[in-house]
């Protein structure tokens, strides 16, 4: 019975085999560049604000703090104000850049930003 089996069965298993043979072949499986995971901030809402998911909002640095902008509004600011974020936002992009809330913490309002 299990030669017959095998028997019987040869040519589908040799064809399930050729697929895997052809995903394996692509030219694109191990890729040099990896996708970077990007660095998420925790930015804490300012009172009587909520932060919703996807928004793009506004990254201010005044006074070595990094406040989050809607508009004309303050919506919050970056909690512990990270270093290397300050510097390069003040530096390079004239203290202004633009942050996008990736997710919202339902409980606390605080949110996850990251930072363009």
């Amino acid at each position: 019975m299990g030669v017959d089996f095998i028997k019987k069965c040869a040519k589908g298993f040799q064809k399930s085999w050729d697929r895997g043979q052809k995903e394996l072949a692509a030219p694109n499986l191990f890729s040099r560049d990896p996708a970077l995971a990007a660095r998420t901030y925790c930015a804490l809402p300012a009172d009587g604000a909520n932060f919703h998911q996807d928004r793009e909002l506004i990254l201010r640095i005044s006074d070595n703090e990094a406040r989050l902008y809607d508009g004309c509004s303050v919506v919050g600011t970056l909690k512990d104000n990270p270093p290397a974020l300050v510097a390069s936002v003040a530096e390079g992009g004239c203290g202004v850049a633009v942050a996008r809330v990736v997710n919202v913490h339902a409980i606390s309002g605080a949110a996850d930003v990251v930072v363009a």
